[in-house]
């Protein structure tokens, strides 16, 4: 059935992963619910997705092709072209579950008062097999500003949202000057003044890649670079809460620091976040670090007993 209006748009920005974009894209057609449209931007792409998906002979896809500009561009083309009620956006190497659209459409319906909704997300490795026990999502709901600030409360990932497509628009879509943590910094400017509903279940999956890991000091400057915005943003931000804010990142990437035996690193890290807040460093530090050496030490078990299983049987 072709509707003369989509109430959903979902935007699938495409680079060079035909395989990957092509399931991402079934995910979409195999939705319970029918009214949508998909607008696949690609941008500037080497390898074509015809050879792949062919996208002709569907009238709920429209297809955009641009130089290429990033990822961030490619979404916003998206948001310009959409014709729905309701925005949603799929990366082209993750997918959709079957009744993605249909539980957060109706959940838009039902609370009118909520500008977005995020919810659960389950994780699979790059061959497409689910990641048992791993899963990405939080449980903040309504007015979660500024709390999302945090990274402890940094949930909120591109698969799992359906925005109001006018609340989206007014907001400026994605940061174009961002390269990372463009995402939180469009969900910060959406949630300053406007409610946000966490759904409690899972309606995506979000593909996982050996090469993802970025450096610990990258991470921290991209980091900086999108509280320095959201701080120049908000002047009721006063100082005690950006001290806490700091304070965090840096305990954050000091454990991990610690983790990846980069033990300098981690002291110098560290001691710049009690530096900043001695006080929520160390009511941190006694909460944060048991899990994070406990999830560690499971991780590496799981491995010893991947490694000796398949040594078993070779």
């Amino acid at each position: 059935m072709v509707f003369d209006q989509p109430k959903v748009s979902v935007i699938i920005p495409y680079f060079d992963r035909p395989l990957w974009c092509k399931d991402a894209i079934k995910s979409v057609l195999a939705q319970s619910y029918r009214n949508f449209e998909i607008i696949i931007v690609d941008d500037g792409s080497n390898i074509r997705l015809s050879e792949a998906f062919d996208v002709s002979g569907y009238p709920t896809i429209r297809y955009a092709r641009q130089n290429h500009s990033g990822v961030s561009f490619a979404r916003n083309r998206g948001i310009n072209l959409a014709q729905g009620k309701y925005i949603a956006f799929l990366d082209d190497d993750d997918t959709f579950l079957p009744d993605k659209l249909l539980i957060q459409v109706e959940a838009m319906e039902k609370f009118p008062e909520y500008a977005m909704s995020y919810s659960h997300a389950l994780m699979m490795d790059e061959k497409g097999f689910l990641m048992v026990g791993e899963k990405w999502g939080g449980n903040l709901s309504g007015n979660i500003y500024p709390k999302l600030l945090f990274i402890k409360n940094s949930f909120i990932t591109i698969p799992t949202v359906m925005i109001r497509s006018d609340i989206l628009k007014e907001a400026g879509g994605f940061n174009v000057a961002m390269n990372v943590c463009e995402d939180f910094d469009l969900w910060r400017r959406i949630a300053k003044d406007r409610k946000i509903l966490h759904i409690q279940k899972n309606l995506a999956v979000i593909r996982q890649h050996p090469d993802e890991k970025v450096k610990i000091e990258d991470n921290i400057s991209a980091r900086k670079i999108y509280y320095e915005r959201a701080l120049a943003d908000d002047s009721s931000l006063g100082h005690p809460f950006k001290a806490d804010l700091m304070a965090e990142m840096h305990l954050f990437y000091g454990l991990q620091a610690l983790l990846q035996r980069r033990y300098v690193l981690a002291i110098k890290l560290i001691a710049k976040a009690i530096n900043y807040s001695p006080f929520f460093s160390l009511r941190y530090l006694l909460l944060a670090t048991p899990l994070k050496i406990l999830k560690s030490a499971k991780r590496s078990m799981h491995r010893f007993f991947t490694r000796f299983h398949l040594r078993q049987n070779h």
